[in-house]
């Protein structure tokens, strides 16, 4: 369950803090996006320089009045690439969807040999047949069946945004929603530490996460499984991650 981005959902009307935006791009520098949906289009962009595309996020959105927003800081996966092509959102190709993604997908939807990322390869391959469900109101249950409670996700369209696994995400007191709690910033959402020589990073738990399976939306319910050792201590080494990437 290591931390992979952090997927930041702001609702109509609520305020985005920038210091928890900065957080998410201290210990997701990749690259970043975003969306905002105002009347009825999609304005989106993104980039390799994060600290440029949340500036732009936060002017334009307070401009346009506080409309609903996505903002997505990267951070690549082993052998995905440190490139423009990965960085979210991903265009769903035929359809005026933009997808955000946190979390890896399952292997079904991707193949490890193809250079794009899971996402993108999910985007634009397996989305695009699929989209027409957003319309029948489905779409949100049956991916979230699909992708499993680790991976959280976003589409954005003229028609509003599409929250997958919205009951995964933590939500602050001014309304924000966060994949994880890398908004926190260092000492309370992540930490680091050099062990050997290498640089390792890790997520401290996470508000409302269950003790016993890690799961953020058990909190030790009935459902609680109770294997540990299926959801691994969530960090990483750092500098061995970043040497096997490869820059796309």
């Amino acid at each position: 369950m290591i931390t992979i981005c952090l997927l930041t959902i702001h609702p109509k009307g609520v305020e985005a803090i920038r210091s928890e935006m900065e957080h998410g791009l201290e210990v997701n520098p990749e690259g970043a996006g975003w969306a905002i949906l105002c009347n009825g289009s999609v304005h989106s962009g993104k980039g390799l320089n994060g600290k440029f595309e949340l500036d732009t996020y936060l002017l334009l959105r307070e401009k346009m009045g506080n409309p609903p927003g996505v903002f997505h800081a990267r951070l690549a996966t082993a052998g995905r690439g440190l490139g423009y092509s990965g960085c979210h959102p991903l265009d769903v190709p035929g359809t005026d969807l933009k997808v955000f993604h946190n979390g890896t997908l399952p292997g079904e939807f991707w193949d490890a040999d193809d250079p794009r990322s899971d996402t993108r390869q999910f985007a634009e391959d397996w989305l695009p047949g699929r989209a027409a469900w957003a319309s029948e109101g489905t779409l949100a249950a049956k991916l979230a069946d699909m992708i499993g409670p680790f991976n959280k996700m976003v589409l954005a369209g003229p028609r509003g945004l599409l929250v997958i696994n919205e009951q995964e995400f933590l939500t602050t007191p001014e309304g924000a929603l966060h994949s994880n709690a890398d908004y926190l910033g260092q000492g309370e959402g992540w930490d680091e530490m050099t062990i050997g020589g290498d640089l390792y990073r890790y997520n401290l738990p996470q508000p409302g996460q269950c003790e016993t399976c890690n799961r953020l939306s058990c909190a030790g319910k009935a459902e609680c499984d109770g294997t540990r050792q299926k959801h691994p201590p969530r960090w990483r080494n750092e500098s061995a991650r970043r040497a096997s990437l490869a820059v796309a």
